[in-house]
């Protein structure tokens, strides 16, 4: 990532002021009732969870694709019974831990188990899987409500419970043309990405001089641009400066300069801090996530970043 080129190893890459301020109103958000499932439990009563895939997807849109990872420190066998029968039922503990690229971390456990498997290997497979997904939606769920702690909450189980989710937003509609066919595409993306960063190069290397000329939009050159550029820009101190202080004056501008460590960086605005780490004004309307509302977010990206010429 960007982040560890400055610092060189993940888990010491600071989030940006912008990034914190969103990421602490993301989790402050409750799940809506899409995001809630339930499973029988003894005594003829329900559990609501949230399923493993949901708790990666929010985990992804809160902290980005690469704002955060989990491991396994640590994992047991509890147990490998074979039945009369032949079937094998088995239990695992496991401990997971979830970290945020600037070194904050949970961790906990999992618990997962197996019955009825005619295969042994089979089972304890199914066992440890289980541990771990276990494990880590609960070490998400102590970064916030949105990624699970508010299941917690009684009060407000009573309250999701009563909400009516139309068929809209249950009923995601899915388009042909997002599916994945060959592989081939993902190199098309990327290659389609480079050439528009690199003809955004082209029209920023007017900021590589000293003088960092006025009659351009941006305040400071685009992480990709400076760093095509050779980074001279940063070299230049009387350049820093007047980068940062036309980026402060200026509001449209599509970079905002700031110095950390003696180097000059981008910092982001909405749709720039969306790009970095997956999340921009998700949560900023309604009480609850919900998918609906995810997708008119995306529409909104989408046509700002149309309307600024961005990818």
């Amino acid at each position: 990532m960007d982040g560890n080129k400055e610092t060189g190893e993940f888990g010491k890459v600071r989030f940006s002021v912008e990034e914190r301020t969103a990421i602490q109103k993301a989790l402050s958000k409750k799940l809506g009732p899409e995001f809630v499932s339930h499973r029988p439990a003894p005594g003829g009563s329900k559990v609501a969870y949230i399923e493993g895939w949901k708790a990666i997807s929010l985990a992804n849109e809160v902290f980005g694709f690469n704002g955060w990872s989990h491991s396994v420190t640590h994992q047991t066998v509890d147990f490998v019974d074979q039945h009369p029968n032949g079937k094998f039922s088995v239990g695992v503990t496991a401990f997971v831990r979830v970290q945020l690229k600037d070194g904050t971390y949970h961790e906990d456990i999992g618990y997962g188990t197996s019955e009825g498997f005619k295969s042994k290997g089979q089972a304890i497979e199914k066992a440890r899987k289980s541990a771990v997904t276990d494990g880590l939606k609960r070490s998400l769920r102590n970064f916030g409500n949105a990624l699970g702690n508010c299941l917690q909450n009684k009060a407000y189980l009573k309250f999701v419970s009563s909400l009516k989710v139309t068929s809209q937003v249950v009923s995601v509609p899915f388009d042909e043309s997002e599916l994945l066919h060959d592989p081939g595409q993902l190199t098309a993306i990327r290659t389609s990405r480079k050439r528009k960063q690199n003809g955004a190069c082209k029209e920023q290397n007017e900021e590589n001089s000293p003088s960092c000329p006025k009659q351009h939009k941006s305040a400071c050159m685009s992480s990709p641009c400076r760093e095509k550029a050779g980074n001279s820009i940063d070299n230049n101190p009387s350049a820093k400066a007047s980068c940062q202080s036309r980026a402060h004056s200026n509001q449209s501008a599509i970079a905002q300069c700031s110095l950390v460590n003696g180097t000059l960086r981008g910092q982001g605005d909405c749709w720039q801090v969306e790009d970095d780490f997956g999340l921009c004004g998700l949560f900023d309307e309604d009480l609850l996530v919900n998918l609906e509302e995810k997708e008119n977010h995306k529409s909104t990206l989408t046509s700002l970043h149309a309307k600024t010429g961005s990818v």
